[in-house]
């Protein structure tokens, strides 16, 4: 999985916004496994933040 490195440390604590919010920031995600994509998409959704899969490794 690739993940998390269109975003600073310091932002994924401050720029999360519930599901639905308006303009809710969306990060791009890459991975070669179904079942880690999916893992990570909940994380990220717990975080405050949409996902955007960007399809397998070599893709992403």
């Amino acid at each position: 999985m690739k993940a998390f490195n269109t975003i600073g440390a310091a932002h994924l604590t401050t720029e999360g916004a519930p599901a639905g919010t308006p303009g809710r920031r969306a990060l791009q995600i890459a991975g070669n496994d179904d079942a880690a994509t999916q893992t990570v998409t909940a994380l990220l959704d717990e975080f405050g933040f949409d996902a955007v899969d960007a399809g397998s490794l070599s893709e992403g």
